[in-house]
């Protein structure tokens, strides 16, 4: 989206708007009928209105569902190990600021002081040079793997003390 030029703000209620859909999706998932006259209401007034047939067509799919669902930060407080974190930039999948500020104050809160964030710019979410990071892009694009993410990564372990 950002790519597309929206503002942080309508990033922000779009975020938002997709939580609680989803939500509400994963609340409801065994009642159709439920799903089917709220759906409208639950996104009335949001960035997803006129989306509705899209958002029900996630609940056939509950391993995509649990994933939009999935929220690491209850894993936070067991996690003890040193932990690297490596974002690109120019990731469209992940919001790479939100990812690694989310991983890090999460883990770093919940005690765990040997925690490292780095991003890339200039990468997309599989670690490689691109002009947009868009989707289409990736089977275009002959660089494998960046290697400064892989020196990086050496690094990192090879310091581990």
């Amino acid at each position: 989206m950002r790519l597309g030029g929206a503002s942080d703000e309508y990033i922000d209620n779009y975020n938002s708007a997709l939580d609680k859909a989803n939500k509400f999706l994963f609340e409801n998932i065994d009642d159709p009928d439920k799903l089917e006259a709220e759906i409208y209401d639950v996104i009335k007034g949001t960035p997803l209105e006129g989306a509705e047939k899209e958002i029900l067509s996630l609940r056939d799919n509950k391993e995509l569902l649990g994933l939009l669902m999935f929220r690491p930060e209850k894993y936070y407080p067991h996690i003890k190990c040193p932990v690297l974190a490596l974002n690109g930039e120019k990731d469209v999948q992940v919001t790479y600021r939100e990812n690694l500020d989310g991983i890090f104050n999460g883990l770093s809160s919940s005690g765990n002081k040997n925690v490292k964030i780095i991003s890339y710019p200039g990468l997309n979410h599989l670690f490689q040079t691109a002009g947009t990071g868009n989707f289409d892009e990736y089977k275009k694009i002959e660089e494998t793997f960046n290697i400064k993410v892989l020196e990086d990564m050496a690094e990192w372990i090879t310091d581990l003390k």
